[in-house]
């Protein structure tokens, strides 16, 4: 499917008669058919929940300079992030970005010279890919899509990034193999954000009150795919090991064990990273 209103011009998706495309403010939209009312009502639903609690609002004219012109913890986690993806990436390379949120990542990468394609389910201005309009040089492309349905797209990519997202997947074993299969020889896949626990019950507490929340405003979930898992177990480290990811601690020693034997549902924090051979 081509979307002549690209940079490139290049080919990203499948035809597929199930799908609605269409193009609203500088965002391609790719959904199937029987979800398209689903996640427009969702969406809606969000924006208000968001207006009235404010979880997500950042100043727009913050965006341009992030992550590093704001001296917090949450990011001063996503600097940390963007150093060591800049050094697993080489000079101008193909990234597919998911979890983009607000466009802070893409446009990041983007301006380090790479060639961004980012993917997000939100689209809001305030928390999603229409944020990009407060980005003065925004040459990347954003996709509001299915994250499932990232086996539609036809080109390939030396860097596919979870942009601290990949546990928010009912099924993240299977999107990343899926994620996999995007990959140029030698192309990686990235996890950042990976936040596991040595105890889950109660890990999840203020997302479930936030949750119960929500349903009682709009009657729906706040949860677009059900089942997820928000935070991980030391299962799921294996499990991407078994996957063949090469996983990393981004806290101190010390650190680390305090929360795996002591404080056990503090999150400890891990990266990950998979390389395809070839």
């Amino acid at each position: 499917m081509r979307f002549p209103e690209t940079p490139s011009g290049k080919e990203l998706l499948k035809e597929h008669s199930a799908y609605h495309v269409s193009w609203d403010e500088s965002v391609f939209r790719y959904f199937h058919a029987d979800m398209i009312a689903k996640i427009d009502n969702y969406l809606s639903c969000f924006a208000r929940f968001n207006e009235k609690y404010k979880i997500t609002s950042i100043k727009p004219e913050l965006l341009p300079d992030l992550p590093f012109n704001l001296d917090t913890r949450f990011w001063r986690e996503r600097q940390k992030d963007v150093k060591w993806i800049l050094q697993a990436a080489a000079e101008k390379t193909e990234v597919l970005e998911l979890g983009s949120w607000n466009g802070w990542l893409a446009n990041t990468l983007s301006k380090a010279g790479h060639s961004v394609t980012s993917v997000d389910y939100f689209l809001n201005e305030s928390h999603g890919l229409k944020a990009r309009r407060y980005y003065p040089t925004a040459n990347w492309t954003s996709i509001n899509m299915d994250v499932d349905d990232i086996d539609h797209l036809v080109v390939f990519f030396d860097l596919v990034i979870f942009n601290r997202c990949i546990s928010y997947y009912s099924d993240f074993e299977g999107v990343l193999r899926k994620a996999v299969r995007l990959l140029n020889p030698g192309g990686r896949v990235i996890l950042t954000g990976l936040n596991v626990v040595s105890e889950l019950d109660g890990a999840n507490a203020f997302y479930d009150q936030t949750n119960e929340i929500f349903q009682q405003e709009f009657g729906i979930s706040m949860e677009i795919k059900p089942n997820s898992k928000k935070m991980l177990a030391d299962s799921d480290l294996e499990t991407l090991k078994d996957l063949g990811f090469k996983v990393y601690s981004n806290d101190l020693a010390v650190e680390r064990f305090l929360k795996k034997n002591i404080t056990r549902k503090r999150s400890r924090s891990y990266s990950a990273m998979y390389t395809k051979v070839g």
